[in-house]
């Protein structure tokens, strides 16, 4: 199993709780912040196979067809506002976000457009300190996903790498 792909399934189904049953995601949201990359492209494929729909980030014409050939149904640009974005397409909030790309840039945008209740998750390690405070009147989830846990620390759940 390629590291991307493995990557991508933790953050969606493990880190964030999302459901494999598209009946269960009807109607739900997924922000993806760098739909382009290798573990964005394959958790945009994901997402949309289990229901949801996906608004990823792209910045360059190749890129926002490559994300929308891969099943994004919304793309926009990393390097402008995602908050105006993404609302402007009739969006107040999503109900859950994947941080691919400097979460140093866009944690605030995540903590504007995240669902009161739902979660993010993100592979980047911050650089100065992220204001975690930013979620608790929205009662909302933060986790990392880091591929290597499991087998760095032996969990009871490493078993879980070969499931794939």
């Amino acid at each position: 199993m390629p590291l991307t792909s493995l990557t991508a399934y933790e953050a969606l189904f493990e880190q964030l709780g999302i459901s494999q049953s598209s009946q269960t995601n009807s109607g739900k949201t997924i922000l993806i912040i760098n739909g382009t990359g290798g573990v964005g492209s394959v958790a945009t494929q994901l997402a949309h196979l289990a229901g949801l729909t996906v608004i990823a980030t792209a910045s360059h014409p190749k890129g926002i067809q490559w994300t929308t050939e891969h099943g994004a149904q919304l793309v926009v640009n990393h390097h402008q506002d995602l908050v105006k974005q993404v609302r402007s397409h009739g969006y107040k909030y999503v109900d859950y976000i994947l941080g691919l790309s400097n979460i140093d840039a866009h944690w605030k945008e995540m903590c504007q457009l995240i669902k009161p209740n739902d979660s993010i998750a993100s592979i980047t390690e911050n650089r100065r300190p992220i204001n975690l405070s930013l979620l608790t009147k929205k009662r909302a989830h933060f986790a990392w996903e880091w591929m290597y846990t499991k087998s760095y620390y032996s969990t009871p759940d490493m078993i879980t790498h070969t499931k794939f």
